[in-house]
């Protein structure tokens, strides 16, 4: 393996439980959320921290999201 692939490999964030749980939940939003695919970020936040974990921080969200967008999950979009 050349040392730019696996650099490239050792950037990429670690899976973990928190992913996992979330994934898992994503099929229990259709029922749930009332505008679903589209979910403001609150949503999604009061839904995490009711759903999968509810110590989870604004930061671990934000972590969570960039790896559910990496694994094609979801799609985040601002609005100004």
């Amino acid at each position: 393996m050349t040392a730019a692939l696996l650099r490239s490999f050792q950037s990429l964030p670690t899976v973990n439980g928190f992913l996992d749980a979330a994934i898992a939940a994503l099929p229990g939003w259709r029922k749930i959320l009332p505008n679903y695919p589209v979910v403001s970020w609150m949503s999604f936040v009061e839904y995490i921290r009711a759903t999968v974990n509810s110590l989870a921080s604004d930061g671990h969200i934000r972590e969570l999201v960039c790896q559910l967008q990496l694994v094609g999950e979801v799609t985040m979009s601002v609005t100004l």
